[in-house]
């Protein structure tokens, strides 16, 4: 489970329980429409933490289930909706998508696959700072952009000679308007994006003045 930083409860493991069974759903009688089925045969899941009171899911599946591998296929999707969850906040609130106000439908396809690039490799970064923090930082930027940023972001003029992905997506952070406490941990989507702006003005008004 990820950390929740507005509650202050930090990352951890967790160990879960399941239970399944194949359940029918009849349509109200009070739902006279043609179209819909009479009954709907669905699967529904039930995920607990084990030997405590903590999370939990009830999940319905259209899927048909075969044996517990079906079952543990569906819950490890489910646990990704976040991901997904975090991409459209990324493309509307990121990205502003929904400002643009493209009225044509070619126009409106256009940009939101345009849009859609964008967010992914923002969601990408979120997430290779979590998994890959040791790398180098020039898998992102070149080397030029990212001794702008170290930089900008620690007000000094000293470059490092090597400079890590995790500092990369932290110094993004620094940019995009995170404190820096201990307790923040590595920033998240907003912050980076806002870095990335931040850091983009800078680099046009380098090649602006030179």
């Amino acid at each position: 489970m990820s950390r929740n930083p507005k509650e202050h409860i930090p990352s951890r493991n967790v160990k879960k329980d399941y239970h399944y069974k194949e359940v029918v759903i009849h349509c109200p009688k009070r739902r006279k429409e043609k179209h819909l089925q009479e009954k709907l045969v669905l699967t529904a899941i039930y995920v607990h933490e084990s030997g405590k009171k903590g999370t939990e899911w009830f999940l319905l599946s259209t899927v048909k289930i075969k044996g517990e591998k079906d079952v543990k296929k569906l819950i490890e999707c489910y646990a990704h909706r976040w991901k997904i969850g975090r991409f459209h906040f990324i493309l509307k609130s990121g990205c502003k998508i929904e400002k643009n106000q493209a009225r044509e439908y070619e126009r409106l396809q256009f940009l939101t696959l345009l849009y859609s690039v964008i967010a992914m490799q923002i969601h990408n970064l979120t997430y290779l700072g979590k998994i890959c923090l040791e790398i180098s930082g020039e898998v992102v930027l070149d080397e030029e952009e990212w001794k702008i940023l170290y930089c900008c972001a620690r007000k000094t003029k000293e470059i490092p000679q090597t400079y890590t992905l995790k500092e990369v997506i932290y110094d993004l952070g620094i940019l995009g308007g995170m404190k820096g406490a201990p307790s923040d941990g590595m920033p998240g989507a907003r912050s980076i994006w806002q870095g990335l702006e931040v850091l983009c003005e800078l680099l046009a008004y380098r090649n602006y003045i030179v």
